[in-house]
């Protein structure tokens, strides 16, 4: 048990720096450390049990926080409710381009996400080749073969909200796409018509980090992982080191790029205008392929539904990890991304 902090763990960023007690609980005291929330301070600190030691209310509120520890029980009354009279037009449609050849699961695993998550239309714009196997999977997806970027204008027309990226791909179809995306975006962002917020993820963004794109548009959520974030900042190494400051690298990412980050990983972290928020949900159960995908799916829904970026991706990063914890009470070894789907649904009607 570590008492405050585990020894040699920092408090500010939750690196090591080497070495550093290993608890399996500690018990924290006065103020909450975001360190410990977050990068190895996950692996160090076991389970956490805060004490204020009798700190009154009026002290914390003199006092500037330096991250946001979000909160189950407070971001899910931001869940999306229903009216008895409504129909599926009326929540949300979510465009879905990726799944470029031998890559369909990735935005057939993003579009069942979206659909458990409440949205009510979900298309996907992929290959052609792709189009029988996602419907023979999944037929409540509409799925649309796409060759060129002129096939996207009808589907772009009905949308309420887009996720690009799982399985796009980084040869000249996937770069076509995200260029008629970003020049929508931009289009937009000078435009006082009603705007399409969109979802960068994956290869969307090896594209947009390869050729040095910068969008500066506030209607957009990126969702890199720590190597993805590498990419992006071109940074030389696509691994964390000892010393890795998370916090610093998401508030870079946002320097450089304007939008919103999801910063993926152990304490996925997300930036809130000028906060940074931590998600303390969510377990190594997780670390298998597709979870990415699935949460672009899930803050895809949720734009398409008509919440904010601020609430839609908080709501959807705690979503996705809570359903991965839920999951995790079955055992962590052999999660796959399709067992939080059921999840998913629990959650979005409690």
């Amino acid at each position: 048990m570590a008492i405050d902090i585990p020894s040699g763990l920092d408090a500010d960023t939750g690196a090591s720096h080497g070495i550093a007690v290993n608890a399996t609980y500690t018990l924290t005291f006065v103020g909450q450390k975001m360190g410990m929330y977050t990068a190895q301070a996950r692996y160090f600190c076991g389970k956490i049990k805060f004490a204020s030691l009798g700190v009154a209310d009026t002290l914390y509120e003199q006092i500037d926080h330096s991250a946001i520890l979000m909160e189950w029980n407070n971001i899910a009354a931001k869940l999306p409710c229903r009216s008895p009279i409504s129909h599926k037009g009326d929540h949300g449609h979510l465009l879905i381009i990726g799944g470029d050849y031998g890559m369909a699961g990735a935005c057939r695993i993003a579009g069942e996400a979206a659909l458990r998550t409440g949205s009510g239309l979900v298309s996907i714009a992929t290959r052609k080749e792709n189009v029988n196997a996602i419907t023979s999977a999944r037929p409540e997806l509409m799925v649309h073969g796409i060759e060129n970027v002129d096939e996207l204008e009808p589907l772009l027309a009905k949308a309420t909200a887009i996720a690009i990226g799982p399985g796009l791909g980084t040869d000249q179809w996937g770069i076509a796409l995200l260029d008629k995306i970003i020049k929508l975006v931009k289009q937009q962002f000078n435009s006082d018509e009603h705007k399409i917020s969109c979802v960068i993820d994956a290869d969307a963004l090896n594209i947009m980090a390869h050729h040095n794109l910068v969008i500066r548009s506030q209607d957009v959520i990126y969702t890199p992982h720590f190597g993805e974030a590498c990419r992006l900042l071109k940074y030389s190494s696509e691994h964390p080191t000892i010393d890795t400051n998370r916090f610093e690298m998401i508030s870079k990412l946002k320097e450089k790029y304007y939008g919103t980050f999801v910063l993926k990983g152990a304490g996925t972290l997300v930036n809130i205008e000028e906060d940074i928020a931590i998600c303390p949900y969510g377990n190594e159960g997780m670390a298998s392929a597709g979870m990415g995908d699935c949460l672009t799916g899930i803050i895809g829904a949720l734009l398409a539904q008509k919440l904010s970026i601020e609430d839609a991706v908080q709501l959807g990063v705690c979503l996705h990890a809570k359903a991965g914890d839920l999951v995790s009470l079955e055992g962590k070894n052999g999660m796959l991304v399709s067992d939080l789907f059921p999840k998913i649904r629990q959650l979005m009607n409690e």
